[in-house]
């Protein structure tokens, strides 16, 4: 199966699909019902993940792991409360020591208020100390969150609030933790916004502002829609600014990360878009400014596939040019058992540049939880791929040196060395473009996007010539993107303004 790059506001070559050749892969959890959540690697090549265990009774149960050299060589897991009660730990922060300290939650069916987590663990993941954070009475549970070291002894931790409402729904909250490195609270601040038709916060990143003491949270905020926002928190845990930044044109509400600062103080983010409808999944790069400003978009699709993002972290910084987008392409509906859901990958340069797509994995049923780099920029996936006969999930971990990435740097396809840009552009009523005449003869397909993703044309067209001739005279003014596929493969793509 082909897989297509779709560029949103600047023209880009086709990029071929490709295996990753090599790379080391870890399978861990034989009898567990494994969820990661959260990864990280720490002392210069070890790999922390944590999550829980949904097979343990009587309830969920709290896990962290060391894997170095594709070993697990050390694992917590944490102790069964009481009859009832289960854990879930969402991020796990290297502190002071080689130490760690793990958030998580307490919970059950039967307390509408579960208390918070903090687990204490040494370098071998022993256990050091908890404490127990109750939140205020109107939150019921301490949600996914993320992590930020502030300095040797304050970790200031960002988190959805959950506050549960009549028919048993919920709504969440921006909850700030401020904890020392032994677990001791130093501060908590919650944020509520006014959900009309419920809805809420939900936490994806968060980082110290460049050139600044202030705080960036990167979240959605859902009320009707969703729409995406930028929090800049005050030393105080004071709420700055906040600025939306759901004008990218597309119906977008899924998980996404911030990849890195650039040195003109925007960033690069990533993760999952929806475009018009809930059903058309697929994945995207983007270039903002800290006011939410959607500077540059770059949509990454296969071709008549669904794709996922990684569910807790699509996107991670390769260097100060690079970018890894993970995900799984989405079966609906799916059998775990018998059904392939590919892990894959699309590498792109702070220019939103595509330098490739390899697929990592096609051999079973996949989901994908995070990506990580080290220290050499090699890529590391962590998710679940089910194993059996059953719904048996094991943790899966790959790590795929750089270099043997399959990263495309020029048009490979010889079909591409035959097309010139779209001329005359911008253009008014025609726009003509430049093709090998035996494609014309064979026939090809014309489609015209506007830039928010809305199709404005699809036909075929078969000619004489090396010519191409479009009538866009009934099309508005503005700016609007081209392809032109043959035999499954777009030929040629690109941009151009109508006037």
């Amino acid at each position: 199966m082909k897989r297509i790059v779709i560029v949103l506001l600047f023209a880009l070559f086709q990029i071929t699909s490709a295996n990753a050749q090599t790379g080391q892969t870890l399978l861990w959890g034989d009898t567990l019902f494994v969820g990661p959540t959260f990864g990280t690697i720490v002392n210069q090549g070890d790999l922390i993940i944590a999550g829980n265990d949904a097979l343990a009774q009587p309830k969920n149960r709290g896990f962290v792991i060391k894997i170095r050299n594709n070993e697990v060589i050390n694992s917590f897991f944490h102790p069964d409360v009481d009859d009832s009660t289960g854990t879930v730990y969402s991020n796990v922060t290297n502190i002071a020591d080689s130490n760690y300290l793990c958030f998580g939650t307490q919970y059950d069916n039967y307390d509408a208020t579960k208390p918070a987590i903090i687990t204490k663990l040494d370098s071998n993941l022993n256990f050091i100390s908890e404490t127990i954070f109750n939140l205020p009475p109107q939150y019921s549970i301490m949600g996914y969150g993320v992590s930020l070291i502030e300095n040797q002894d304050a970790i200031l931790y960002a988190f959805n609030a959950h506050i549960p409402y009549m028919g048993g729904g919920e709504d969440t909250d921006l909850g700030l933790l401020r904890v020392t490195s032994t677990g001791d609270t130093i501060e908590s601040h919650y944020h509520h916004f006014e959900y009309p038709y419920g809805g809420g916060i939900k936490v994806f990143d968060i980082r110290k502002m460049p050139n600044s003491d202030k705080y960036f949270i990167l979240c959605t905020y859902r009320t009707t829609i969703y729409d995406y926002r930028i929090i800049i928190i005050n030393p105080d845990l004071s709420i700055d600014t906040m600025y939306s930044y759901n004008n990218i044109g597309l119906y977008t509400y899924g998980t996404r990360k911030l990849g890195h600062w650039k040195d003109d103080n925007t960033f690069l983010t990533g993760g999952e878009y929806h475009i018009f409808s809930k059903s058309d999944f697929g994945l995207f790069a983007g270039n903002l400014d800290l006011e939410g400003n959607v500077l540059d978009i770059v949509i990454l699709n296969q071709l008549d596939m669904q794709e996922k993002p990684a569910v807790t972290s699509p996107i991670a910084s390769a260097d100060d040019s690079t970018i890894y987008i993970v995900g799984y392409d989405m079966c609906l509906p799916c059998d775990p058992v018998t059904d392939v859901a590919i892990l894959e990958v699309y590498t792109v340069n702070s220019a939103l540049d595509v330098l490739g797509y390899n697929v990592i994995a096609d051999d079973g049923y996949y989901r994908a939880s995070g990506v990580l780099t080290n220290e050499a920029g090699d890529l590391i996936v962590f998710g679940t791929k089910n194993v059996g006969n059953s719904f048996n999930y094991n943790l899966f971990v790959t790590q795929i040196p750089r270099e043997e990435l399959e990263l495309t740097t020029s048009v490979t396809n010889a079909l591409l060395n035959t097309t010139q840009s779209a001329y005359p552009n911008p253009a008014t009523d025609k726009i003509h473009f430049k093709l090998n005449k035996k494609l014309l003869q064979n026939g090809v397909r014309i489609i015209i996007h506007t830039i928010t993703g809305k199709k404005v044309l699809s036909k075929p067209i078969y000619g004489i010539g090396n010519v191409l001739e479009v009538n866009i005279n009934n099309l508005p003014e503005g700016i609007y993107l081209f392809e032109i596929i043959n035999d499954n493969q777009i030929i040629s793509q690109g941009k151009f303004i109508k006037q």
